[in-house]
């Protein structure tokens, strides 16, 4: 999905370049579900945004996520229209 790359590359420089704060890692999973019937569209998407860093705060990842959700992922704007996405994250998850 075109999203994938977009959303993490987003959410990680608004993190370092605007909050200054070093990611050492970062990634996306995405979780879609499509119809059951011709056109096989997709229905509900989730991503998962995973972080590894030290001093990582939720309150700043909410805020990347929702700046590049919100407002400058292009693809996820064009694709809330259709498609209700949703999103969750995880500090320093296990690898």
């Amino acid at each position: 999905m075109g999203s994938k790359p977009d959303a993490e590359d987003q959410a990680v420089e608004i993190l370092e370049r605007a909050q200054r704060i070093e990611v050492f890692e970062a990634g996306v999973d995405i979780d879609a579900e499509v119809a059951s019937e011709h056109p096989k569209v997709f229905t509900k998407i989730h991503i998962t945004y995973k972080f590894w860093g030290e001093g990582l705060k939720e309150a700043n990842i909410e805020k990347a996520i929702n700046l590049s959700q919100e407002r400058y992922c292009s693809v996820t704007a064009m694709l809330n229209k259709a498609v209700k996405i949703t999103h969750s994250y995880k500090i320093n998850p296990e690898k």
